[in-house]
């Protein structure tokens, strides 16, 4: 049987395989059903021209690339993507596994209550973990979506 859902529509909980990484986090998801793009719930990873952007996106293909994971939807963002939870079948939060390993940062704004990625980004950063072992500055990425929104992402 197959099922399809109306545009805008919040599926219920399911699973998926991962077979894209657009970068650190947003993934396309299949099985759920179709092709679904997802952003990870909870965190934001370094924009693409940012530091670390490339290994960020490297290291969650590396987490669920070709996997199969579970599905915890939160809401729909702007621009239509399924915004929700990723959970490995070893039941680890994909999100946080990112934080922890320093390649995204808790995205507080969106992710208030999250204090469990609040402390996996404090814990990244005491160990230099990820963009925070980097030398130079590191921007926040909704910093740097703000700064270079107008004029786009220096390009390489």
């Amino acid at each position: 049987m197959i099922v399809r859902w109306k545009k805008g529509a919040i599926p219920e909980n399911g699973f998926g395989v991962v077979s894209w990484c657009f970068d650190g986090d947003t993934v396309r998801l299949r099985g759920m059903p179709g092709a679904e793009v997802v952003r990870l719930w909870g965190m934001d990873a370094p924009e693409r021209g940012q530091r670390g952007s490339r290994l960020a996106g490297a290291a969650l293909w590396e987490m669920v690339g070709r996997r199969r994971v579970q599905v915890v939807p939160v809401c729909r963002d702007r621009y239509g993507r399924l915004v929700a939870r990723l959970v490995t079948m070893g039941g680890e939060d994909v999100g946080k596994a990112m934080v922890f390993a320093g390649w995204a940062r808790w995205y507080k704004f969106y992710a208030p209550a999250a204090l469990d990625y609040a402390r996996a980004e404090r814990a990244a950063r005491k160990a230099g973990r990820g963009v925070w072992g980097m030398p130079g500055a590191t921007f926040a990425p909704w910093s740097w979506r703000a700064k270079y929104s107008r004029h786009g992402a220096p390009r390489r």
